[in-house]
């Protein structure tokens, strides 16, 4: 009889446990950056920065050539298709 010791996660596509390093960077982040960063005021110029920052180590990550092609979305079905079906079609 064959018997699992683990848990096997197989809905990746629905979320992803992420690693130890991106757990502790969101809680640097989330304890000390707030604010729109499409704001004016302060709180949303460190934001934006973070952000941009952010944009230049997926950038990198994925070898993509400008910053600007890495956009932030929020998985809702349909309603990331039309971005990600732009870059294909790109």
């Amino acid at each position: 009889m064959f018997h699992l010791r683990s848990e096997v996660y197989w809905d990746n596509n629905a979320t992803t446990k992420p690693s130890k390093a991106v757990v502790r960077e969101m809680v640097r982040v989330l304890e000390n950056t707030h604010g729109n960063p499409s704001s004016p005021h302060r709180a949303a110029h460190d934001a934006r920065a973070l952000l941009e920052r952010s944009r230049q180590v997926v950038a990198q990550a994925i070898g993509a050539m400008r910053t600007r092609s890495i956009l932030w979305i929020c998985h809702r079905g349909d309603q990331s298709d039309p971005p990600i079906r732009g870059g294909i079609v790109r």
